[in-house]
């Protein structure tokens, strides 16, 4: 039987910028990127990215608190907030948090946001984007 799995991703996004920069600025690899104008794959129809896109997040992992997911996160990202605020300025960006919940037999992990990183979301200015999926629904 399948399990209940998060997936938690931090990302920077906007119209066009150097996204090698940024690695090296934040010296984290990210997990995912991808530059404005190119081809999204696996769709039918030939689409095109809006924004160029730098992203560090985990894998869908099993796991019964959110949380787990987030400090895994936050242990790269906590000491950069000035780092982030430089290039959100210099590259007009805006910033994300992506948690993702794959809910699975009616399995749901603890969903609360810790001090900490409610503190750091509020200093980079991040939003926060919460998506849900309850299966086998």
């Amino acid at each position: 039987m399948d399990q209940t799995k998060v997936m938690v991703c931090f990302s920077l996004f906007g119209d066009d910028f150097p996204v090698g920069y940024v690695t090296d600025k934040l010296k984290i690899q990210p997990t995912n990127s991808h530059r404005k104008g190119d081809i999204i794959p696996n769709r039918s129809t030939t689409l095109y990215r809006k924004e160029t896109c730098w992203e560090y997040g985990t894998e869908y992992e099993e796991t019964e608190d959110v949380n787990d997911q987030l400090q895994k996160i936050m242990e790269q990202l906590q000491n950069k907030s000035l780092y982030i605020h430089e290039l959100k300025k210099a590259y007009s960006l805006d910033c994300k948090f992506f948690i993702v919940i794959k809910i699975e037999a009616g399995e749901t992990p603890a969903l609360y946001l810790s001090k900490e990183f409610i503190k750091f979301a509020s200093i980079v200015e991040a939003e926060i984007d919460f998506d849900l999926y309850a299966n086998p629904f």
